[in-house]
C-alpha cells in the first residue's frame, strides 16, 4: 500500500490582496522558483507551515526542559 502524502481535507486559505498579488508575481518568476524548488503556490504555503511547526516544536522542547 502506498503512503498518502496529503490530507483528505484541503485547507482553504484566504489571502490578503497584497499576498495574492505577490504570490502570483513570485510564481511567475521562473528563475526564482527553480532556484528555490517552488513548483506551485501550495509549495510556498506548505513550506511556511513547516517552518512554523518547527518553531512550535522547538518552543515546546525548550519549555519542557526549563520546567
Amino acid at each position: 500500500m502506498r503512503h498518502k502524502k496529503y490530507s483528505d481535507t484541503p485547507l482553504q486559505v484566504r489571502l490578503h490582496n497584497y499576498q495574492e498579488v505577490k504570490l502570483n508575481e513570485m510564481i511567475n518568476d521562473e528563475d526564482y522558483c527553480l532556484e528555490n524548488n517552488i513548483y506551485s503556490k501550495s509549495d510556498v504555503i506548505r513550506d511556511r507551515v513547516n517552518s512554523v511547526i518547527k518553531e512550535f516544536e522547538q518552543y515546546k522542547f525548550n519549555k519542557s526542559i526549563s520546567s
